[in-house]
């Protein structure tokens, strides 16, 4: 069964316990340790913010070249905790909070110590974004798209034309905004960057946190702290178990193609995605080798990107997109480059879809 299948009959609270089997529980301690501290002020927030939890300690990874660190989008209501998690619950050393406004103009002027071995935080990408003009937006989405992909930005103008630092980044935005702005505010290449957790509470839990909410405010509990630290040294996480285990390799490989399928992420992306979410999860949980336990964790934020109704472009929407970047390329190019018919392409375009 897919994890797209999943979604359609699971919600997420189900779908991980479906999957949380007994060595899960053994090899991932640290992680439900997370989860549960979380959850005791966050109802229902606690496995969304491991998941983050362990996308952050990507950062403490000696990755390969070519691999990328696990950049976090989380799509959550408004009023649900992701800020509260963000800016209050995790230690805030190692975090960079970005200012609520941001422009690429202001952030080549930053040093490289604010970017370097730095979680670059922003809360509500909306406010981050809103007023910009199309070119400035523009330039603040190719921004963080270099810092993910190489680690560097660089521009001509004045100020300081080059940025440095291996950062990971972990943007917020609600779930509202997220479905009415998202196709303006971001290109197919940052998306193909990230790992957007999208999260989406039933009338029934958003009952139960609210009355949660009330024995909080009435304990006056305060803020629980969870720590997070970066080390001297990038830590090496082995995947020999993967690679000598024909089973755990095709687990990877279906994860991949059913993201690949979604139109949510390039498989040879989506791979990469897979095995860097593995090895932070042994890193979360003081492993060093990958145990089928870390796939349990790629799967539950595999489970939330693709079922996300929002991220997944248009067949019309990748055929203007190739368009614009090779203006010269022949549709029957274009139509084996999307992996359809040359007939269905026509259909397509006949009807707008």
């Amino acid at each position: 069964m897919t994890i797209t299948s999943d979604s359609e009959e699971l919600n997420f609270k189900q779908f991980c316990e479906k999957n949380m089997d007994d060595a899960f529980k053994v090899d991932c301690k640290e992680f439900l340790k997370v989860a549960d501290t979380v959850e005791a002020y966050l109802k229902h927030m606690g496995m969304l913010c491991a998941l983050i939890y362990v996308n952050m300690n990507s950062l403490n990874l000696k990755l390969s070249n070519g691999y990328m660190r696990n950049h976090t989008v989380i799509v959550v209501p408004k009023g649900h905790g992701k800020t509260t998690f963000l800016k209050e619950i995790v230690s805030k050393k190692f975090l960079s909070i970005m200012d609520e406004k941001m422009y690429e103009s202001e952030l080549v002027k930053l040093e490289n110590s604010v970017f370097e071995k730095k979680v670059c935080v922003h809360d509500d990408l909306i406010q981050g974004f809103c007023g910009l003009k199309r070119t400035q937006r523009e330039q603040l989405v190719g921004f963080w798209t270099s810092m993910m992909s190489a680690k560097r930005y660089s521009r001509q103008g004045g100020g300081r034309k080059e940025v440095k630092g291996d950062c990971c980044i972990c943007f917020g935005m609600a779930s509202n905004s997220w479905e009415k702005h998202y196709e303006e505010m971001f290109e197919s290449t940052f998306l193909d960057r990230v790992i957007v957790l999208y999260y989406k509470l039933s009338d029934e839990q958003i009952m139960e946190t609210l009355h949660h909410i009330d024995n909080l405010t009435e304990q006056d509990v305060p803020f629980p702290k969870i720590k997070f630290e970066i080390a001297k040294k990038p830590f090496v996480i082995s995947l020999k178990n993967v690679y000598a285990d024909d089973e755990f390799k095709k687990l990877r490989y279906d994860l991949a193609m059913e993201a690949h399928k979604q139109d949510v992420m390039s498989p040879m992306r989506a791979l990469q995605r897979i095995d860097t979410i593995m090895m932070a999860s042994a890193f979360t949980n003081g492993r060093k080798i990958v145990t089928k336990s870390d796939f349990i964790v790629a799967k539950m934020m595999f489970y939330m990107l693709l079922s996300s109704p929002k991220i997944i472009f248009s067949p019309m929407k990748m055929y203007y997109s190739c368009k614009k970047k090779y203006p010269f390329m022949k549709d029957a190019e274009i139509a084996e480059m999307m992996g359809i018919s040359q007939n269905s392409l026509k259909c397509m375009k006949y009807r707008g879809k």
